[in-house]
């Protein structure tokens, strides 16, 4: 594989692990904060829409900028977003944090997707956009248990801790080795929805449905444990969830 790919794959890894991480963290984080655990849990909402808001839109303000600019100024940005989350001392201040975080993952993660189909032959393309969004449910598998186990065996705040770590990492390797890529013809969001029809609709809507009733019950999946039996660390049992959805 083209080592630069691992790269990449390194991004997404470390924002599916920062995207899933909050779950098994999510006692932890009410109980620091003084919030209910269904005010906490939001945080994965406000992450979820601030992503999926921001990938069309910054995708087509930032269409003029260059690729490898972009990365680096983006997982940069997602660096400073998880390492003041492992410091705030408010729970808006927290949210803040996390909407930050998932706007700069956002950009990466598609540029990441068009960075891989450039450094690799044609033929390879597909194999390339398979890794980087292996990386993302990798996060899953075993960035969310990883980043759990750490921040229930030390405390919530050193699992933003690590994430921060591997993407700075991740910034650094982006910086030193990634060559300048040339940017193809990016379409306007105009020009993206054209294609927009029912049967397209259909499809997003049972997906949508799906993920949402999987992850829904991901999200709480700490305090259901917890509260059914006698384990505090569940990672565990997150890497068990993220083996299934595999």
């Amino acid at each position: 594989m083209n080592y630069r790919l691992l790269i990449l794959v390194l991004g997404t890894f470390i924002i599916g692990t920062d995207d899933f991480v909050i779950a098994g963290l999510l006692p932890n984080i009410a109980s620091d904060m003084n919030v209910t655990i269904a005010a906490a849990g939001q945080l994965v909402t406000a992450f979820a829409i601030a992503y999926a808001i921001g990938a069309p839109v910054f995708g087509t303000l930032t269409m003029n900028l260059p690729l490898k600019t972009l990365l680096v100024v983006s997982m940069l940005i997602f660096t400073i977003a998880n390492a003041l989350s492992a410091v705030v001392t408010s729970f808006e201040m927290l949210f803040l944090t996390r909407v930050l975080a998932a706007l700069a993952a956002a950009i990466f993660t598609p540029l990441a997707m068009a960075a891989s189909a450039s450094l690799v032959p044609d033929t390879m393309r597909g194999k390339a956009l398979s890794f980087i969004l292996t990386g993302i449910t990798m996060g899953l598998v075993l960035g969310a248990p990883i980043g759990t186990w750490i921040g229930n065996t030390l405390d919530w705040r050193y699992s933003f801790v690590f994430v921060a770590v591997i993407s700075l990492i991740t910034v650094i390797g982006v910086l030193v080795f990634m060559p300048k890529i040339e940017r193809e013809a990016v379409l306007s969001i105009r020009e993206r929805v054209k294609g927009f029809n029912k049967i397209i609709a259909l499809t997003l809507c049972v997906s949508i449905i799906g993920t949402t009733g999987g992850f829904m019950t991901y999200t709480y999946i700490a305090p259901i444990i917890t509260g059914i039996t006698n384990v505090e660390n569940i990672s565990i049992f997150l890497l068990l969830f993220g083996i299934a959805h595999f």
